[in-house]
């Protein structure tokens, strides 16, 4: 293989991009088998940009190659999001941020089919602690007791809610400001119950929740709730060709935009910052699954995985129960009748009532 030329490695402090023109860059990570991607003015570096918190733009998070006789141009950061608003820097950057989280979630499959089965009980345990959490958050939201609030925030602190943040497979939907332009072209309304799209359908559109609730159906069971007005959701189906790794159902009388991939340029013109606000949504999954697969391939394959592992499932059973019994003291404190509510909600989480069930006996 030919000596390739480094534009930048994992760590390295991310301060800039880089336009690729007419040659192929390679991505790699220590647990990512090598991603090939050739793309006309490929605009590269721009991931951890998209992962800006507050102003806090993390370090590189893969290491990126060029050939050696590559056309490079360094952009700035303040230059990437108007090129970001141009369609041809916006769609292929969005491109090559589909590509990796295709490739990454297959070696996601990959690894986790080769994991112990006791693995997917941690998982499970993992994501309920983080589900709980959540729910007495929304309770801090709906009642305004801050003494709800400071619990949840410091559980957050746990490595058994770290965990769960990463194991936990809820979609991370991007949300597509919409304008009134032409609009009818692109308007769909779907009756209470009605199919939208099927697992294993040719993937062919992205959709823009404007009105109502879809559900997220896989294996028979919903899955998730899509129910903001402007999240969009299939939009890898605009850059990849594939197919639905899931099913769509109106749950309630729905309206939404179709936008089919001969619609995206036209599309575009009318919501110029489309393209930026699905690529920081595409950042956030690749990210998440970069860090899913460090820590599934962490695990190692030892003769004492097993065993670790085992007390890595008590301890996290332990914690779960731990955590609804120090949350369920606030009962004592106060006749809420929205905690109460949540408290049911809670216990009725089937991995908790498991646990909650042997406990008892």
């Amino acid at each position: 293989m030919s000596e390739r030329k480094t534009i930048y490695r994992i760590g390295d402090v991310s301060q800039e991009a880089y336009l690729v023109k007419d040659s192929a860059v390679t991505i790699s990570t220590p647990y990512l088998e090598e991603q090939t991607i050739n793309l006309p003015n490929l605009l590269v570096g721009t991931v951890e940009l998209f992962l800006e918190i507050e102003g806090n733009i993390p370090p590189r998070i893969f290491n990126l190659t060029a050939e050696q006789d590559a056309d490079i141009s360094l952009v700035t950061f303040d230059t990437v999001l108007e090129l970001a608003e141009k369609h041809e820097f916006g769609y292929s950057t969005n491109r090559f941020l589909a590509h990796l989280i295709d490739a990454t979630n297959h070696q996601l499959q990959i690894k986790r089919s080769h994991m112990p089965r006791e693995w997917a009980t941690f998982e499970e345990r993992s994501r309920t602690f983080v589900k709980i959490i959540e729910m007495i958050h929304q309770l801090w939201v709906n009642t305004g007791v801050s003494e709800y609030e400071r619990f949840a925030l410091n559980k957050r602190k746990s490595t058994l809610y770290l965990m769960g943040e990463i194991f936990d497979r809820e979609q991370i939907f991007a949300n597509v400001s919409v304008a009134s332009k032409d609009a009818e072209k692109y308007l769909h309304r779907y009756a209470k119950d009605e199919v939208i799209c099927k697992k294993n359908d040719i993937a062919d559109c992205m959709y823009i929740l404007l009105q109502g609730s879809i559900g997220v159906v896989s294996g028979g069971n919903y899955v998730n709730s899509i129910k903001t007005q402007g999240e969009a959701f299939g939009e890898i189906s605009l850059f990849l060709k594939g197919k639905r790794t899931a099913g769509l159902v109106a749950e309630q009388e729905s309206t939404l935009y179709v936008i089919r991939k001969d619609d995206i340029k036209t599309f575009h013109n009318s919501h110029p910052y489309m393209f930026i606000q699905i690529a920081r949504t595409l950042a956030k999954r690749l990210e998440k699954n970069l860090r899913n697969l460090n820590l599934l391939y962490a695990q190692h394959d030892t003769p004492q995985r097993n065993a670790t592992l085992k007390k890595k499932i008590e301890a996290a059973g332990e914690d779960l129960v731990l955590l609804y019994e120090d949350f369920k003291k606030f009962k004592r404190l106060t006749s809420n009748p929205q905690l109460t509510k949540t408290l049911q909600k809670i216990a009725e989480l089937p991995v908790l009532a498991s646990l909650l069930n042997s406990k008892k006996r």
